[in-house]
């Protein structure tokens, strides 16, 4: 499928970072077909079908004219500004931002990791993340709502930038701690000396899954206590 939608009708702006549940999609109505869970729905009074599939947490979708049965290309081309056409394409968008609503969750990160530790913050101090600068979309502070100050951040970062030996997108969280624990922690795979920020009292730690969530929550404790 072509995804060349603009503004309010942009599919994949509403499919990013978007987790499906498959008990939910059974519920929908999604039929399973060995991995795949395939979806058919009818838009415009019956007059177009819009196939639906998703694999491996991926949906892709297909709008075919109920008449001829070809594949009406036109909704996906951004070009295409007719009265008609922009009906289907907002049904089209429509159905597909029903199935998103009922049928999945919206994953703040990339790494799962990440999304384990995010949900770690937000239900124990109450801490949604705040992403603040429009050319680093993906990163987030939490802080304090007393008195405003930071005491974690993640962001994605080249890791390449950490070590100097993998090109690699990583996502780290950016923590406070005593300078003497840091001192200790630099010596274990998994913290780096901490990225943008004042080395002597923060801290990075990667978030693949090298440290344990144990490990890392006990170090947000931590930096939650030094900044209060």
């Amino acid at each position: 499928m072509y995804n060349m939608f603009g503004g309010i009708m942009d599919i994949d702006n509403l499919l990013n970072k978007v987790k499906f549940n498959l008990k939910l999609l059974d519920e929908y109505g999604f039929i399973k077909e060995n991995d795949k869970y395939i979806y058919s729905d009818y838009i415009m009074n019956g007059d177009f079908r819009v196939d639906i599939t998703i694999y491996n947490n991926k949906l892709t979708s297909k709008v075919f004219d109920s008449n001829t049965n070809y594949e009406y290309y036109s909704v996906y081309i951004k070009d295409n500004v007719g009265e008609f056409v922009g009906k289907v394409r907002e049904e089209y968008y429509n159905l597909i931002k029903n199935i998103v609503d009922n049928c999945s969750s919206k994953e703040l990160f990339n790494n799962n990791q990440t999304n384990r530790l995010a949900t770690y913050i937000i239900l124990k101090y109450k801490s949604k993340p705040e992403f603040l600068w429009d050319k680093t979309p993906d990163c987030a502070v939490f802080r304090h709502k007393e008195n405003n100050k930071w005491f974690g951040i993640i962001m994605q970062v080249d890791r390449y930038k950490l070590d100097n030996r993998l090109h690699q997108e990583v996502e780290v969280l950016n923590i406070k701690l005593d300078p003497s624990l840091i001192e200790k922690l630099l010596n274990v795979n998994g913290f780096y000396k901490a990225y943008h920020m004042n080395g002597k009292y923060w801290i990075s730690i990667i978030l693949d899954e090298t440290i344990t969530d144990k490990v890392i929550t006990e170090l947000i404790d931590k930096s939650f206590i030094l900044t209060k």
